[in-house]
């Protein structure tokens, strides 16, 4: 078992004066590291995250809802950008990840809702199942970092 610590920090100097902030949180009881680099085809659909009930749910490298603390999604491409989906049993959400951009994820379980109108419901959240990148243009390197207990 391990800690797993991240930092998010943020720097500006504006008109000779500047602003920092600095957030970091600390997860205890870490057993699973999971680290991957993938080459997404351009024009194609590339799943980088499978999710399931359990580690054991399937034969594709399923990480467990309940066990998933952290996931971030980085695009490590210096001009391409990707469309990343986030897919839940019934619905979706997606995003835009420009060129060195990052999304971070903190669970799996019981964290997603996709609506289709501008008001939002707060209603009760979704699994996540998997993670699906698509490039805009040309292929794109994308790293997937996820810790579970």
């Amino acid at each position: 078992m391990a800690t797993f610590k991240y930092i998010i920090e943020e720097n500006i100097t504006l008109s000779n004066q500047v602003y920092k902030t600095m957030i970091s949180k600390e997860i205890d009881s870490i057993d699973q590291f999971y680290r991957r680099v993938t080459t997404c085809t351009s024009g194609s659909q590339t799943t980088i995250l499978n999710v399931a009930s359990n580690n054991h749910a399937n034969n594709d490298g399923c990480l467990a809802h309940d066990d998933i603390k952290y996931i971030r999604i980085t695009n490590l491409e210096i001009t391409n950008s990707c469309e990343v989906a986030v897919v839940g049993n019934a619905t979706s959400y997606q995003f835009f990840l420009k060129a060195g951009e990052s999304h971070i994820i903190p669970s799996t379980n019981n964290s997603m809702l996709a609506e289709e109108d501008t008001s939002p419901s707060f209603g009760t959240m979704a699994d996540i199942d998997k993670v699906i990148v698509k490039p805009e243009s040309g292929d794109a390197n994308v790293e997937i970092v996820a810790v579970s207990v």
